[in-house]
């Protein structure tokens, strides 16, 4: 099978998406299947083409530059073509990331070249309204009358987690709609993670308590509550460290945040890392401190412990699925900088709570493995296959 992957987003950027990409496509591959990627030429990118017919994956990348106020994303021109004659390369099945410039085209195409669409419903888009300028009332209704549309459009969609199901659901959505997570490789981020940051302890005495925040900097991640509540954290651990990975629209702000608050020794900003780095620091780490309420699955989470770090986070949507019951970390109710300051202290100042937490958090992990989900997926994409060969065949007789 042939699957075509289109993307708005992909590595070298940094984000729950492009690490969703990668962490199927390379598990399709291994099962025999060859994916196209289709996705941003950033800088310093280009294709990396490989025999379609054989197990593997290929990236095809078009033009595009970086959009002025989000610099980490690109306005894409796929029109202008992905230095290949797509059409040649009998892909067999469409699948979309994205409502947006090159997954439109990724849907344009698969209406020309009479494939079938699916789609993976990654983004909670009602929490982004800031981002075109929308009252909340009147984002949600055209959230949820685009969404209607487009899932309407792909024979199935995947949902990364039940409350955006639901959330589907209540949109009026008709088609299938398929829990799938991502889920993590284990084996492979075990085998990638960069050793030599580890013996050298990320340059951080070993006497500090690490706590860790990785993702985009935006409002909706909420890297300003961990900002607030560090500094409670401090009065009682005065030897922590917190290290923000990432970088987005709210660097500055949170940069001047830090000033404001007199920590430039105590936190220490580190940018995008590579996902060997980013292993790195999940293992490293005594805590990852994750408040975002807008995660359609949170990958970072599980990403963080599948290393057997411990989680502290917010009783909302893909966290609080991942995490229910307090499974490897402590969950607070609401995304308030003192309790998330709370459940820290309470988890760095009981060793045995402690404990306990490290070894719920990696059997989590293992509940929430890539091969699991791609099963679903696969599945998914053979049944749509089947039934789009033999309606095909049926029209043509």
């Amino acid at each position: 099978m042939h699957i075509g992957i289109f993307t708005d987003t992909y590595y070298p950027a940094i984000n729950g998406v492009s690490a969703s990409t990668q962490y199927f496509t390379e598990e399709l591959a291994r099962r025999g299947h060859h994916v196209s990627i289709f996705c941003p030429r950033y800088t310093g990118t280009k294709n990396e083409v490989r025999d379609h017919t054989k197990p593997g994956f290929s990236i095809y990348r078009c033009y595009g530059f970086p959009f002025p106020s989000h610099p980490e994303h690109y306005i894409t021109f796929p029109w202008f073509g992905f230095r290949t004659d797509i059409e040649k390369l009998n892909l067999d099945i469409i699948h979309i990331q994205h409502p947006l410039i090159v997954s439109g085209y990724g849907i344009w195409l698969a209406k020309k070249l009479n494939l079938p669409l699916t789609q993976t419903y990654h983004t909670l888009f009602e929490q982004y309204g800031h981002y075109i300028f929308l009252p909340n009332a009147a984002a949600k209704s055209f959230v949820g009358t685009v969404s209607r549309i487009l899932c309407n459009m792909c024979k199935v969609t995947f949902a990364p987690s039940p409350q955006i199901k639901t959330i589907l659901e209540g949109y009026g959505v008709t088609t299938p709609i398929e829990l799938c997570p991502t889920g993590v490789d284990i084996e492979g981020s075990q085998r990638d993670v960069n050793q030599d940051l580890i013996k050298r302890n990320l340059g951080i005495k070993n006497d500090k308590k690490i706590l860790l925040f990785a993702s985009r900097m935006c409002e909706e991640k909420s890297a300003d509550i961990v900002i607030k509540a560090f500094p409670l954290i401090l009065k009682r651990f005065p030897e922590s460290v917190l290290i923000l990975t990432g970088d987005g629209p709210q660097k500055k702000k949170i940069q001047a945040q830090i000033k404001k608050c007199n920590l430039g020794g105590k936190i220490i900003l580190k940018g995008y890392l590579s996902r060997p780095d980013l292993y790195a620091h999940y293992k490293q780490a005594d805590l990852f401190v994750f408040p975002s309420i807008s995660e359609t699955q949170g990958l970072v989470v599980l990403e963080a412990q599948m290393f057997g770090t411990p989680v502290v986070g917010v009783s909302r949507n893909g966290v609080q699925m991942i995490m229910e019951n307090d499974r490897g970390g402590l969950l607070a109710g609401r995304r308030n900088p003192g309790e998330i300051a709370d459940l820290c202290i309470k988890l760095l100042q009981d060793k045995k709570l402690y404990e306990q937490k490290a070894k719920e958090a990696f059997e989590n992990a293992q509940n929430w493995r890539t091969q699991k989900f791609t099963d679903i997926m696969e599945s998914w994409f053979l049944k749509i296959l089947d039934s789009h060969k033999k309606n095909t065949t049926k029209k043509a007789g």
